[in-house]
C-alpha cells in the first residue's frame, strides 16, 4: 500500500489561481537526505528504506552495547523523529512510534546482518569496559583461579543489568542473564589462554610463511632461525646493530651462542648444509690476516721497518761529521786541571767501581802514552763519548753519578772553548733521542718489567716533544715511540695470525693498559678501531671454533648410518624372529619398511630446510633480518591483548541472550 506522504504537497493547490503551486509536487524529505550511519538508521521519504540489510546493522549495531544500547539506539530514533515531525502533519509521538516501527520491521527482515550488527556492537562496547578496567574484569595480570572469579563476576553482574534494562526490570530475566554472564564471564580467561595460544600460533604460521617467502627460506628454517635469535635474546634491531658492530664479514651464527650451536649442529649432519656453513667459516678464516693488516694500515698507515728506520738515523748521525769538524777547526785549546784534580781526589777516596771508573776517565785526560794533560778540544771530545759508553752498560747508581757529574764538567768545558759544538750536539742528540724513541716503542706492548705504565707513557710521550739543548721545535722521540709500537703490531700480527686468541690477548692485553698505552700512542679512536678489529677476529674464530667442535666426531657417526653401519645396534627381522618367530619377524620387517618410507620422505625436506638455514645462517643478508623481525613480530602479541578481547567477545555473545 503506498504511503500517503509520498504525493501529499505541503500546501493545498490552489484551484482558483489556475497556476501550479510550486510546492506541489514537493516530497516530504528531500530524497538526497540519507543518514551515513553515523548518527542512526537511515530513511528516506515515507519511511522506506535506502538498504534493509545496512539500516538493520546499523540498528543492531547500537542495540548490542552492553546495558547503555536500549538508550543509544532509543536516542537516536527520537532524534530522527524530532527532525522529520516538523514536516509532516504527523505529531512527534507519531513519528516516533513510524521510526520504532520501521527498525522492528528491517531488523525482522535481516536477521543476519542484525545480528552481526549486535555482536560488532557488543565487542567494541564490552572491549570499552575491559580496557578501562582489566582487573575487574579479569583480563589482567594474577592466578587463573584469581581471573576466572572477578570474571565471572563482573559478567553477571553486567548479563543481569543488560536483562534487566530490556526487560523493563524483570527479575527473571535479569536473573537469567546473570547467570549466562556468570557462566561466560567465568569460561573467558582459560579460553583467552586457549584462544590466544591458537591465535599466536596460526599468526606464526601465516606470518612465517610469508616472511620466509620473501626471504627465499623455507618456513621450517626461519622458525628455527627465530627461535635461536630469540633465545639468545635478539631481536631485529638487535641483530641489525650487532651486524653492523662486526663489520660486512659477519654472519648471523655470530651473535649468539645458540645461533652458533645450530650453526654447528647443521655442520655436523651430512648434506648440501653441512657444506654450506663450513664453507662459509673456512673461508672467512683464510681471509683473517688480509682484514687485520688491511684494517691496521688503513687505521694506522702502513708499516716501516725499524731496521730501515734505525739505518737512517745513523745516516743522519754520520752526516753532523762536518759540522762538528768545522766546530773544532774554530775552536781554541782547552784547560783541564781542574776536572783532572777533582778526579785524584776521588781517586784517593772511593774505592770500588766508582774508584776505577774515575781513575779511568782520569787517565783518558792525558796525552795519550804521557803524564801531561792534552790541550786539544777534540781529545776532551774523545772522553766524553768515551763516558757516554761507559754509561750506557752501567748498572751502578754511584759509578753513575760520579760519571755523569765529570760528563758535565767536560761538556761546559767544550762549550767554552768550541762554540759550534753544541750546535751540532744539538743535531746529533735529537738523532739519538729519535733512536731511543723508537727502541721505547717496540716495549710498550710487553708484558714485563720494561713495559711502561700507561700513565708513565704518556709523561714520556709528553717529554718526547719537548726540544733539549739548542734544538728549535719539537723533537721527533715521539713520533719514533708511535712508529717503533706500529712495527711491533705488525710484528705480532706476523707470528700470531693463525691464534687470534693469543693475538687479541697480546696487543689488547687482559685489562685495560694496553687500550690506554695504545689511546696515548695512536689516539682513542684508533685506539678502539685496532681492539674492534680483534676483537670481531676473536668472535669470528669463536664461531669456526663452536661449528667445528665435535663435527667431525657427529658427522662421521652420520655418514656410517647413511651408509648402513650404525653405530648402535638395531632390532630388526632377526631379532624379530628370535623374539617373535614368524610373526614377529614378519611385525619387525613391515616396521622398518615403514621407517624407512618415512625416513626417505621427511629426510628430503630436512635436507631442504638444512639447505635453506644454512644459507640464511651464513650470511648478514637483509632480507633475512627482516623476515626474523615479521616473524617475531606476531610472537610478542601480548596475552593480556588477546585475553581482552576474548573476554569482550565472550561477553558480547552471552548479551545476545538478553530480551531484545
Amino acid at each position: 500500500m503506498a504511503n500517503r506522504w509520498e504525493t501529499a504537497p505541503l500546501v493545498e493547490q490552489s484551484k482558483q489561481s489556475g497556476q501550479d503551486n510550486r510546492w506541489s509536487e514537493a516530497p516530504l524529505v528531500d530524497q538526497s537526505f540519507v543518514n551515513d550511519g553515523s548518527v542512526g538508521p537511515s530513511y528516506a521519504r515515507g519511511g522506506q528504506p535506502l538498504d534493509g540489510g545496512k539500516d538493520a546493522a546499523v540498528a543492531g549495531f547500537f542495540d548490542g552495547m552492553p546495558v547503555v544500547g536500549p538508550y543509544v539506539l532509543g536516542g537516536l530514533q527520537r532524534s530522527v523523529a524530532g527532525l522529520r515531525a516538523p514536516f509532516t502533519d504527523k505529531t512527534y509521538a507519531e513519528e516516533l512510534a513510524d521510526v520504532q516501527k520501521y527498525d522492528k520491521q528491517v531488523m525482522d527482515a535481516n536477521p543476519g546482518s542484525t545480528t552481526a550488527g549486535r555482536i560488532t556492537g557488543g565487542v567494541i562496547g564490552s572491549a570499552g569496559m575491559v580496557a578501562a578496567a582489566p582487573t575487574l574484569f579479569g583480563a589482567g595480570g594474577g592466578g587463573l583461579l584469581g581471573k576466572t572469579f572477578a570474571s565471572g563476576v563482573s559478567g553477571a553482574t553486567i548479563g543481569g543489568a543488560d536483562s534487566a534494562v530490556r526487560s523493563d526490570g524483570d527479575w527473571r530475566e535479569a536473573g537469567k542473564g546473570a547467570f549466562i554472564g556468570g557462566l561466560t564471564g567465568g569460561a573467558a580467561p582459560l579460553a583467552g589462554q586457549a584462544i590466544g595460544a591458537g591465535a599466536r600460533s596460526f599468526m606464526d604460521m601465516v606470518a612465517r610463511r610469508g616472511a620466509a617467502k620473501a626471504a627465499e627460506m623455507a618456513p621450517g628454517a626461519l622458525a628455527r632461525l627465530g627461535r635461536a635469535a630469540a633465545a639468545d635474546g635478539l631481536d631485529a634491531p638487535a641483530l641489525q646493530t650487532r651486524l653492523a658492530e662486526l663489520g660486512p664479514d659477519a654472519m648471523i651464527m655470530d651473535l649468539g651462542p645458540n645461533l652458533q650451536r645450530q650453526a654447528g649442529a647443521i655442520a655436523a649432519t651430512p648434506g648440501r648444509g653441512q657444506e654450506i656453513v663450513r664453507n662459509a667459516v673456512n673461508q672467512r678464516q683464510m681471509g683473517a690476516n688480509q682484514r687485520i693488516i688491511g684494517e691496521l694500515n688503513d687505521t694506522l698507515g702502513p708499516v716501516r721497518s725499524p731496521i730501515q728506520i734505525n739505518q737512517g738515523i745513523q745516516e743522519g748521525q754520520r752526516a753532523t761529521g762536518p759540522a762538528y769538524a768545522q766546530s773544532f777547526a774554530d775552536g781554541v785549546p782547552v784547560q783541564t786541571d781542574y776536572i783532572a784534580n777533582a778526579l785524584e781526589q776521588q781517586g784517593r777516596t772511593l774505592r770500588g767501581p766508582q774508584q776505577r771508573a774515575v781513575q779511568q776517565v782520569r787517565q783518558m785526560l792525558n796525552e795519550a802514552g804521557r803524564d801531561n794533560l792534552d790541550t786539544n778540544p777534540y781529545t776532551l771530545f774523545q772522553t766524553r763519548n768515551a763516558i757516554d759508553g761507559m754509561l750506557a752498560g752501567e748498572q751502578n747508581p754511584q759509578v753513575i753519578r760520579v760519571l755523569t757529574q765529570t760528563r758535565q764538567q767536560i761538556d761546559e768545558n767544550l762549550s767554552r772553548n768550541v762554540p759550534g759544538i753544541k750546535m751540532a750536539d744539538a743535531q746529533y742528540e735529537e738523532l739519538a733521542r729519535q733512536n731511543h724513541g723508537l727502541n721505547r716503542g717496540s716495549q710498550v706492548l710487553d708484558s714485563g718489567k720494561t713495559a711502561p705504565r700507561p700513565e708513565d707513557l704518556a709523561n714520556e710521550m709528553t717529554a718526547g716533544v719537548q726540544p733539549q739543548g739548542l734544538s728549535v721545535g719539537p723533537s721527533g722521540e715521539a713520533f719514533r715511540m708511535t712508529q717503533g709500537a706500529r712495527a711491533e703490531i705488525d710484528r705480532i700480527v706476523g707470528t700470531n695470525v693463525n691464534d687470534v686468541v693469543a693475538l687479541n690477548r697480546i696487543v689488547k692485553g687482559e685489562g685495560d693498559w694496553n687500550r690506554d698505552r695504545l689511546a696515548t700512542l695512536f689516539g682513542p679512536s684508533r685506539a678502539d678501531r685496532i681492539i674492534n678489529v680483534l676483537d670481531r677476529e676473536k668472535a669470528f674464530a669463536n664461531t669456526r671454533h663452536i661449528v667445528g667442535q665435535n663435527s667431525e666426531t657427529a658427522a662421521r657417526s652420520a655418514a656410517m648410518r647413511e651408509l648402513g653401519q650404525p653405530d648402535i645396534p638395531e632390532f630388526g627381522v632377526r631379532e624379530g624372529y628370535m623374539s617373535g618367530g614368524v610373526l614377529g619377524a614378519g611385525r619387525s620387517a613391515a616396521v622398518r619398511g615403514f621407517e624407512k618410507a618415512a625416513k626417505t620422505i621427511l629426510g628430503s625436506g630436512a635436507d631442504r630446510r638444512n639447505e635453506s638455514l644454512a644459507n640464511a645462517i651464513s650470511s648478514n643478508r637483509q632480507v633475512v633480518i627482516d623476515a626474523i623481525m615479521r616473524a617475531q613480530a606476531v610472537r610478542n602479541v601480548p596475552q593480556s591483548e588477546i585475553n581482552q578481547i576474548t573476554r569482550a567477545a565472550l561477553m558480547s555473545g552471552g548479551l545476545l541472550s538478553s530480551p531484545r
